[in-house]
């Protein structure tokens, strides 16, 4: 008897020795696959409205998933602390519309516009301070890959800052190309797209600029780099060509949809998310094999959207501020 009952002690003690072997790497890779899914773009999720104020809003940059900037018209700066529970009104210094802002981290931002100057803070927009720049010309975009290297283009102009901005050189290239979006995935290497296709990089931060063959006329408005191999560039009737060899090659990818796209974020290579006309979504978790619709949740056109992760996105327009978060 006692044999016997020793044996199936035993038994269980082998058996359980062996469930829980097999315990960990189960429950990881469920976690694996919970995460994958709830974090794919074309998985069911939310888009809420914030509350968006009175500021008719551009652009929008997102260093985390609770801190955000959104820049537009008559010099409205609105930022988020609480991942977009509250929006609050920042003092910019100017009634001149803003179209664009980039923060390299949550309290360092640049933006510009129709002023003359860049504004700049370094305290998360408990202040903003003017700096003078080159020229007199609207700038469209700005992207900082530090909180020292900014890049910012509009109509044919680029214009770069190795300190912050405390200074600012012109380094437009010659082209007439009229340039609408930049993206830096490093202080050195940055991407320009804009009118009838035009896509134009450089690889030694700004000074120099090199023609690239984009794929198609139509014009790209907003652009998008995780790494300085990777990008994705979107625009006019649902445009959207991107890059995985640093612009060598660019590929038009279906969009899905005929309309105008004005944005696209991309936290890593095959996670991108592209806003445009009407409250349009496209979203891809495969490189851009495939994009599948989002509802926003709006039918206002989105010109601005900011990413900080496969999970959280925040898109703006004129009086419309949407997050994104897995349902």
């Amino acid at each position: 008897m006692v044999s016997a009952v020793n044996q199936s002690v035993g038994t269980l003690q082998a058996s359980s020795a062996r469930w829980r072997r097999w315990v960990p790497p189960v429950v990881a890779l469920l976690v694996v696959v919970a995460v994958q899914l709830a974090s794919a773009p074309g998985a069911k999720a939310n888009w809420t409205a914030q509350n968006p104020g009175e500021w008719g809003l551009k652009a929008v940059s997102c260093p985390t998933s609770l801190t955000c900037f959104a820049v537009g018209n008559p010099g409205a700066i609105a930022a988020t602390r609480d991942g977009g529970s509250t929006w609050t009104e920042q003092p910019s210094g100017t009634d001149l519309t803003l179209l664009g802002v980039s923060c390299a981290t949550s309290l360092t931002c640049h933006a510009v516009g129709e002023l003359d100057d860049a504004l700049a803070t370094k305290d998360g927009g408990l202040s903003w301070s003017k700096q003078p720049r080159p020229g007199f010309w609207s700038l469209q975009d700005i992207s900082c890959a530090t909180s020292a290297t900014c890049v910012a283009v509009g109509g044919g102009v680029v214009i770069t800052t190795a300190t912050g901005g405390a200074s600012w050189s012109d380094r437009t290239p010659s082209t007439n190309n009229v340039l609408l979006g930049v993206s830096c995935p490093t202080s050195l290497t940055c991407f320009a797209v804009g009118h009838d296709g035009t896509i134009r990089k450089t690889t030694d931060g700004g000074s120099t600029w090199s023609l690239q063959s984009s794929g198609t006329s139509n014009s790209l408005y907003g652009v998008s780099c995780p790494t300085s191999l990777t990008c994705f560039a979107a625009g006019a009737g649902g445009t959207i060509v991107a890059t995985t060899d640093g612009g060598l090659t660019w590929s038009v990818q279906s969009s899905g949809t005929t309309s105008t796209l004005y944005g696209v974020s991309c936290p890593t290579s095959l996670t991108c998310f592209a806003a445009g006309d009407g409250g349009t979504i496209r979203s891809t978790r495969d490189s851009g094999a495939s994009w599948d619709g989002e509802s926003s949740g709006t039918s206002e056109a989105l010109t601005g959207i900011s990413c900080p992760t496969s999970f959280t996105c925040f898109a703006v327009g004129d009086s419309t501020i949407v997050r994104r978060e897995p349902a």
